[in-house]
Parts: C-alpha cells; structure tokens; sequence
C-alpha cells in the first residue's frame, strides 16, 4: 500500500508539473510580440504625404521589432473605414491606424453616425508629428500681410474666393476660423481634393486658400502664390519669414494636421509600451524626422498621454466651430 501510495503521488505531481509547464509555454506564445508581421493601415491612397511618412515609419519599425510592417491603403469614408477595420481587428497589436486630426477629430465631429468612436474604439499609441496650413493669395490680389487682405475682404465682403480641398476639410475649417476671428466673410468653394483646388488657384479662378506645405511649397517656390501666413503656434521651418496668424494679431489661432498611431481598445499595457517606444525611436531617426521636414511635418514625437489629449482637444475645438458655422457634409 505504502509504495502504491507513492506511485500515486508521484504520478500526480507529474501531471501538475505537465499542466504548469503547458501554461506557461501557452502563457509565452500570447505574450510573446510581434509573433508575425505587423500591418499599418492608412486612411488615404498611396502617394501622398502620410502615406510617404508610414512607410518611412513602418520600414524603421519593422527594422526594430524585428518583424516585417506592411503598409496598406484604406481610403475613403473620411477615414470610416480604415479606422473601422482597425476597431474590429484582434486587439494584439498586429494591426495599426495611422491616424491624423481630420479622421479622428474632424470626419467624427462632421458625422455623428460615421460608425467608429476615435475615442472607445481605439487606444492611441503615440504621436509622430504635425504640419500647419499655409495662408496663401493669388498674386494678383493687392495683398502682402494679413491685415491687408483682412481690409480688402471687410471692403467687399465675400469678393475673394477662398478654395478648399472639400467640405469639412481641415483646409475648409482653417478658414472658416480664419473668417470668424477676423469677423470678414468669404466665399468658400470647395473642390474634391487639393490638386483641383491648387490648379484654379494659380489660374487666378480662385483667390485664396488654406492648405498644408507639402501641397503649397512647390507653388510658393514657383511665385504662382504668395504666401501670407502659417497657421501654426510657430513658424515653419522652411518658410522663416513668414509670420504666423498668432503674429498677426490672432492670438488664440491654431490649426495643424497631426499624425498619431492607434491601436484596437485592449491590446495588452506591455505591447502599447513596446510599440511606443519603437515609434517614437523611429521619428527621432535623422533620416525619418528630415524626411517629414521635407514635407512640411515637424516632427513631434510623443507618448499615448500625448496623443489622447490633442485627440480630445480637437474634438471639443473643431466640434464647436463646425456646430457653431453650421458645416454639414454635402
């Protein structure tokens, strides 16, 4: 009896020793990460800046985690349905919004029923950058600053025709709080992107506009627009001279598109901090952050902390705006 009793004791401890050591293998292969390639969605076709910036990210981030990034294009929507395939994505860290201030703060605001929540769907992971508008004129316009073309609109109310990249835009929104501040009126006209836009303003068919550096410079450079002011707190870069709105006289003014990586609610602590810190190492790369200069991003490199707060300060900031002008998707 003594020595079947020992059997089974030994038998049954072999057994618990067999359960522990299945658990923590099993334990290991969940925590392990990345366990495969990672995939990095952009909400706009291939081409663009942000797309030119995710895969400068996604090729350092791969570099670092070891595992290949692929980037992949969801356009459309207002960035509903990128954002929406991030949100229903198993929540491991595998897959990854590039996120700006127009699809997380604006499209939500414009459309209530857009189908995500920026906010509980998504867990911000870190911040990349941000990249003002540019205030520019046609050259026939008889203006050189700010409070000129600020006295020429007050002279003729809604005469000079100010483009935008669409409606609901942050190119249309820059605007729209330029005209508020500056109590003038204009005469919006939308058009379905930047280039269309660009191509009747240098024909003189419109008169101004708001709109990012990447799409501006080449125009700047070229004298086929002047350029009156940035809309960021300081000046860019690349345009030294040029004042910003602030400088000309509206303190409270700001307007940028920033760039933010977001993960699906309840991807684990541990692997938020890990791709964190990676993405944050690959802005600071002197090759990433001179690449977004070139395209009129400063690099900003921040944290989740970082990025949730300007992800709600711009959707109680531009909410308002666009509850207040009334701005409805046509």
């Amino acid at each position: 009896m003594k020595l079947k009793a020992v059997v089974d004791i030994a038998a049954r401890m072999g057994c618990v020793l067999a359960l522990g050591l299945t658990l923590v293998s099993g334990l290991q292969a969940q925590t392990k990460f990345p366990s495969r390639p990672l995939t990095l969605i952009v909400p706009f076709a291939a081409g663009g800046g942000t797309d030119v910036i995710a895969r400068l990210i996604a090729n350092r981030l791969g570099e670092t985690l070891g595992e290949t990034v692929v980037v992949e294009n969801r356009a459309g929507a207002g960035g509903a349905i990128a954002n929406k395939v991030v949100a229903s994505a198993t929540a491991d860290g595998h897959t990854l919004l590039l996120g700006t201030a127009g699809t997380q703060a604006v499209s939500p605001s414009l459309n209530p029923n857009i189908g995500f929540d920026p906010t509980a769907d998504l867990a911000p992971v870190a911040r990349l950058g941000a990249t003002p508008n540019l205030l520019v004129v046609h050259p026939q316009v008889p203006a050189r600053t700010v409070a000129e073309l600020v006295a020429l609109s007050r002279a003729k109310p809604g005469d000079i025709p100010y483009a935008s990249s669409g409606v609901g835009t942050v190119s249309h929104l820059s605007a729209v709080l330029f005209a508020r501040m500056a109590g003038i009126e204009i005469n919006h006209v939308p058009y379905r992107g930047a280039a269309p836009a660009n191509n009747d303003l240098v024909s003189g068919q419109v008169k101004a506009m708001f709109d990012t550096p990447v799409s501006l410079l080449p125009l700047v450079s070229g004298g086929r627009v002047r350029v009156l002011a940035v809309t960021s707190a300081t000046r860019l870069a690349s345009l030294p001279e040029v004042p910003t709105l602030r400088e000309a006289g509206y303190a409270d003014y700001l307007s940028e598109v920033w760039l933010g990586v977001f993960a699906p609610k309840g991807v684990p602590p541990a692997t938020l901090e890990r791709l964190q810190s990676a993405i944050t190492e690959a802005v600071q790369t002197p090759a990433v952050s001179q690449r977004m200069r070139d395209l009129g991003f400063a690099p900003q490199p921040g944290g989740a902390v970082v990025l949730r707060e300007v992800l709600a300060q711009d959707l109680v900031r531009w909410g308002k705006l666009i509850r207040d002008a009334g701005i409805q998707l046509q």
